[in-house]
């Protein structure tokens, strides 16, 4: 996506919440040749953008104005994308509502069915914001189940997903259900016993330190604490804890846990989708003094930066971040942190559509998921690499990168089942 471009799609969704709800479909056919994949993304973005400025009734305006658009242009079929995926993806939609409907009514079992339906289909068409959502829902069932170590894979499967293909933005910002989230906010609050466990420990220990004066202490059970929220997803209380975690360490003069708070606020900041403030926590623990004994939670702060930058659409400063982040992670041999860093180079590529350097950022990432033994890693890359041939023209490769990532993940679902 050019610069030129992504500035018509900002200039276009202004131009669209400065008008009244009748006039939007004129505005819009209006610019007919704007209304794309990119145009969902921009909505989303801006919506991402207006939520941290508290302006939720717009925020919502523009979600639903994505969610209508990304519904049309699925519907035009193209030689690539025949019917018959469309068919599947209302077919798995449907299931995917379906499991809603009957875990709010109790009926786990007959969830977790509809739902593995929902996700079988959504890996078959290659939908990989509806095989995340599908995940993530699975691990609901599963939790309220007790089955939570399967839940926890689950969950990390879906954010995965979400993270290392770009689509935790895009997309899927645009197609969730309100249903689904507060679903998911319901059941990890609830239901993941050992976090809470965790809570009530570092709540008393927190109470303890407080009585006997000890403001290192409470400061390290308030971070424990934001960690564990940030677990549960309640990224809101989690960016509390680490902010009075910070603050006692500011006034106690303790660089360690200071520049510890500011790494975790920002990450709490930049899942929640508070960009702007998770840039200026990044940027402020990047300055923090004394960061020489730090160097895997410096790579941590530059990849935090790439995706910050990413979610702002300033793809240029992304590709900056994420070649920062993946130099440092070379420097310690980090797969883990390097197969990251290239992901995110092969998704800014993508979205710039430099599709040759996505590609090849892709197939460095894959390397890097084969050596250190990630299997999944290695089924979402390779999703990737169809998704990128697929822009390539290259359709025949395209489809034989999703058989490979099809193949692995079915071949992990049965060993873990």
């Amino acid at each position: 996506m050019s610069k030129e471009r992504y500035q018509d799609y900002r200039d276009l969704v202004y131009q669209l919440l400065e008008c009244s709800s009748d006039e939007r479909p004129e505005v819009l056919a209006a610019r007919k040749e704007l209304i794309d994949a990119g145009l969902v993304e921009t909505l989303s973005q801006i919506a991402a953008e207006l939520i941290a400025e508290g302006e939720f009734n717009d925020a919502q305006q523009l979600q639903i104005l994505a969610t209508r658009i990304n519904a049309d242009l699925a519907k035009i079929p193209t030689p690539e994308q025949p019917v018959i995926p469309l068919q599947a993806k209302q077919e798995a939609d449907r299931l995917l509502q379906q499991g809603i409907e009957r875990y709010q009514t109790s009926q786990f079992k007959s969830a977790l069915h509809s739902w593995q339906q929902a996700l079988g289909i959504y890996q078959e068409i290659g939908d990989t914001a509806g095989e995340a959502d599908a995940l993530s829902n699975l691990g609901i069932a599963l939790q309220s189940l007790g089955q939570y170590q399967k839940a926890i894979e689950r969950y990390q499967q879906s954010v995965a997903i979400k993270r290392e293909s770009g689509e935790w933005l895009n997309v899927a910002l645009a197609t969730r259900s309100p249903e689904t989230h507060s679903l998911e906010h319901h059941a990890r609050g609830e239901y993941n016993l050992a976090v809470k466990l965790a809570i009530e420990h570092f709540d008393k220990h927190f109470l303890l330190a407080r009585s006997i004066g000890d403001r290192l202490g409470e400061a390290k059970s308030l971070a424990h604490l934001g960690q564990a929220y940030a677990s549960l997803g309640q990224y809101g209380k989690a960016i509390d804890y680490h902010q009075q975690a910070l603050e006692i360490a500011q006034t106690i003069g303790d660089c360690s846990v200071v520049s510890q708070s500011l790494l975790d606020v920002g990450s709490a900041c930049e899942a929640a989708g508070h960009y702007p403030r998770a840039l200026e926590y990044y940027q402020r623990y990047l300055s923090a003094p004394d960061m020489s004994d730090r160097p895997k939670r410096v790579a941590s702060a530059l990849g935090g930066l790439g995706n910050t930058y990413y979610c702002l659409g300033e793809y240029d400063r992304a590709l900056e971040y994420y070649q920062k982040y993946l130099t440092a992670t070379r420097t310690q041999n980090d797969l883990s942190g390097l197969s990251a860093a290239w992901s995110g180079l092969g998704n800014t590529y993508y979205y710039l559509q430099k599709y040759l350097e996505s590609s090849r950022a892709y197939e460095n990432a894959l390397t890097c998921k084969q050596e250190s033994g990630d299997r999944f890693g290695e089924a979402i890359v390779l999703g990737n690499l169809s998704k990128v041939q697929h822009s390539l023209g290259n359709y025949e490769e395209a489809q034989a990168y999703h058989h490979q990532s099809l193949r692995l993940k079915r071949s992990l679902e049965k060993q873990a089942n």
